[in-house]
C-alpha cells in the first residue's frame, strides 16, 4: 500500500513543483514500486523505486522538477528520508 499513496503524493507534489515553475506536467505518470528485502542489521525493510514519466518536457527538465519534487515538497519523501533507500528516475518526450 506505501506504493500507491507515495506515488499519488509524489504526483501531486509534482504538480505543486511544476505550477511554480511554469511548467506543464499534465499527463504524468508517476509510478513507484517498493520492493521488500533483508536488512543488514537483520529483519527486513523497504526501497522506493519511483519513476516519473512527463511527456511534455525534455528528460532533463522532467528529472530536475522530479528531484525538486523529492527534496523539498513530497510529504512521503520527508518522512521516509534516511530511512529506506531511494532510487528516482524520469523520462520525457
Amino acid at each position: 500500500m506505501i506504493a500507491v499513496g507515495y506515488a499519488a503524493r509524489f504526483g501531486g507534489a509534482l504538480e505543486f513543483v511544476a505550477k511554480q515553475r511554469k511548467k506543464n506536467v499534465s499527463g504524468a505518470i508517476v509510478t513507484c514500486h517498493t520492493p521488500v528485502g533483508p536488512r543488514e542489521g537483520g529483519g527486513f525493510g523497504i526501497a522506493v523505486k519511483m519513476h516519473v514519466k512527463v511527456p511534455g518536457l525534455p528528460t532533463a527538465e522532467a528529472l530536475a522538477l522530479a528531484q525538486e519534487t523529492h527534496a523539498n515538497i513530497c510529504p512521503y519523501s520527508h518522512a521516509t528520508r534516511g530511512n529506506i533507500e531511494f532510487t528516482l528516475d524520469a523520462e520525457g518526450a
